[in-house]
């Protein structure tokens, strides 16, 4: 019941998360004309994650395109790029390495925005307990 995601262990956002998990995702569709804002936590799944979540990890990975999985061995994201040409044999696809991660959005917040229409629509839902609650609120 989350959200997947996944990322580089090596990034500024890793941190950064670590630090405050709170997050928020927007997805608009333009042929619906509709937003989709999700907030809640997310859960980092590293390499170093113990239990049944690194069954998801291996999953995500496996998952991947070659040229997806390759980013993960190329030198360190938002480091200066050298002259050195990037890896272009993808890492094994039944094996993740080791700085791939999985991230997990628990939501327990969406705000739906409907722009087709007259008038247009918004409706928060919020997760309390197991529970969500609707609230129709102006545009």
């Amino acid at each position: 019941n989350a959200l997947q995601f996944v990322t580089d262990a090596r990034s500024e956002k890793v941190d950064q998360l670590q630090q405050n998990p709170q997050t928020e995702a927007c997805w608009y569709f333009p042929k619906t004309r509709e937003q989709f804002r999700i907030g809640g936590v997310l859960e980092l799944i590293t390499a170093d994650t113990p239990g049944d979540l690194q069954l998801a990890r291996d999953a995500a990975w496996t998952k991947l395109s070659n040229n997806a999985r390759l980013q993960f061995v190329w030198p360190n994201p938002g480091q200066p790029r050298s002259d050195t040409p990037l890896p272009t044999d993808p890492p094994s696809a039944s094996e993740p390495v080791s700085c791939f991660c999985l991230l997990l959005l628990y939501a327990d917040r969406v705000d739906h925005l409907e722009l087709r229409g007259e008038p247009q629509n918004r409706t928060i839902y919020t997760k309390r307990d197991r529970t969500w609650a609707t609230k129709i609120v102006n545009p």
